[in-house]
């Protein structure tokens, strides 16, 4: 049976614009910027920019925990007039909870000040946590580029 299950939130930033070029273009410096949320990001297949279709690897720290976790991501789309990227989790560390998992990140229409996150996500079983700490790791990126 289906463990279906949905997270959401709305962050406020200065320029949410500023989240959508950094993640198009700038990916691959997260570990640099970001030590304690990436030890690793990379596009792979090359390419220095995020577009539909590409594969990112990555190595992260879920908020409260020490653990390197590692995964797959593939840009499911990525529309700049829409202002949004949705990920799909295609493996890696995320995969032994969840048998699938999708990210969205969007700039809300009506106000434009806010990013918004949601994550779907099929838990692999019932006793299977909710996905918090990824919602609030994908929060405190959101923080984090502010202030760049």
């Amino acid at each position: 049976m289906a463990q279906l299950a949905k997270l959401e939130a709305a962050v406020a930033m200065k320029n949410p614009n500023k989240l959508m070029d950094f993640l198009k273009n700038n990916i691959q410096a997260l570990p640099q910027l970001f030590p304690q949320l990436y030890k690793s990001v990379e596009i792979v297949g090359g390419g220095r920019q995020l577009a539909t279709g590409s594969i990112i690897s990555l190595s992260y720290y879920l908020p409260g925990t020490p653990t390197l976790m590692r995964g797959s991501v593939e840009v499911e789309s990525m529309d700049e007039a829409r202002k949004s990227i949705a990920l799909n989790v295609i493996g890696g560390d995320g995969l032994k909870m969840f048998k699938s998992f999708r990210v969205k990140c969007e700039i809300d229409d009506e106000q434009p000040q806010l990013v918004k996150w949601s994550l779907e996500y099929d838990k692999a079983s019932p006793s299977t946590p909710p996905a918090d700490p990824y919602l609030e790791f994908y929060i405190n990126l959101t923080a984090a580029i502010d202030v760049l």
